[in-house]
């Protein structure tokens, strides 16, 4: 019996302003059983080959983004079958972090060349593209890549709302070259601009990857720029925090209700899982380093703290050997 249950759950919305929804998303809550799979929501005992979480946001219009968006996500599903997840759990053993990674990143690639081959027979589909964004949960570990902006959350009441993946866009590079702060790039005018997705017709898909240690009571939630670049994450916590009892669908609706609430000029879909353990798991030392790379540690502090102490003893050696004279000064 695994020590692991989870609670997962996806939904999509249209939107308020666009005609056809150009999302697409994937919920498998045990890759070991993929014939088998519990109502959405339900809490289940995690499987020995974990679950994954898949969210696509299309791009292109007049149909060919939801296209796109399928693609890549028919070709998640196709790849994670349950005889290619089973070779890499081969003898009973689980995976390296290094055999995931090169997995999960030729998935993205193998996504990308198909949206590619099926555009060139479909000349109504000429430049389409997507983004896309998974999340392989196996035990107390959580596995993502990503190309373009959809984005993968982490939520805990006891640290807050943290991402994990970083924007592949133009608003991101101006963040990171320290050129605008992470509040005006929420509303910039060139938001909408990404520097890496699938079916880009420039460049091959170029995918991020990270790992993330899971605790007791983590949701994970992966959802697209629709709640993202609309909801600002003061108010996606405001909705995490609102309710004491989690539930997967609950919490998919509310979120998607903040996005709809906010404007909901985009298409947007979430997908969340919830994990409860016995313990609580490694604490992050780097929860956001994907978001605000650390720099190296300044050592200002230490030279001075050794100058102080310097002009200390400077001081007392003073008075020890011009003790009289500066007493006659003061006199």
């Amino acid at each position: 019996m695994s020590d692991v249950i989870i609670s997962c759950a996806a939904l999509t919305n249209v939107g308020k302003v666009r005609n056809n929804n150009e999302d697409n998303y994937l919920v498998i809550p045990d890759l070991e059983n993929q014939d088998e799979q519990p109502e959405s929501g339900c809490s289940i005992p995690q499987g020995r080959m974990g679950m994954l979480l898949a969210v696509a946001d299309g791009m292109g219009g007049a149909n060919a983004g939801e296209v796109a968006s399928a693609i890549a996500i028919d070709t998640v599903r196709s790849s994670f079958a349950k005889e290619n997840v089973e070779a890499l759990f081969a003898g009973g053993k689980v995976p390296s972090e290094s055999e995931i990674k090169s997995f999960m990143v030729q998935v993205v690639k193998d996504a990308d060349i198909n949206i590619h081959d099926f555009a060139k027979t479909n000349e109504s589909t000429g430049g389409m593209g997507t983004t896309l964004v998974m999340a392989w949960i196996i035990g107390r570990q959580i596995f993502i890549t990503w190309c373009g902006d959809s984005r993968c959350y982490v939520y805990n009441k006891s640290m807050g709302l943290i991402r994990l993946s970083k924007d592949h866009s133009y608003v991101q590079e101006l963040v990171d070259r320290g050129e605008i702060s992470e509040e005006d790039a929420f509303d910039h005018p060139y938001g909408n601009i990404i520097t890496r997705c699938l079916g880009d017709q420039e460049n091959r898909a170029n995918p991020d990857f990270r790992t993330y240690h899971l605790q007791d009571k983590d949701t994970i939630i992966l959802c697209s720029d629709g709640l993202s670049s609309v909801a600002t994450e003061s108010e996606m916590v405001d909705v995490l925090s609102r309710d004491e009892t989690f539930n997967a669908d609950v919490c998919c609706s509310n979120l998607i209700d903040a996005a709809l609430n906010a404007g909901g000029y985009d298409n947007v879909t979430v997908a969340v899982a919830q994990m409860s353990m016995d313990e609580v798991s490694v604490t992050q030392p780097d929860l956001q380093t994907t978001i605000k790379p650390k720099g190296k540690k300044s050592g200002g502090r230490l030279f001075v703290l050794l100058a102080s102490l310097v002009v200390v003893v400077a001081l007392a050696l003073c008075l020890f050997l011009f003790k009289p004279d500066i007493i006659n000064l003061v006199k």
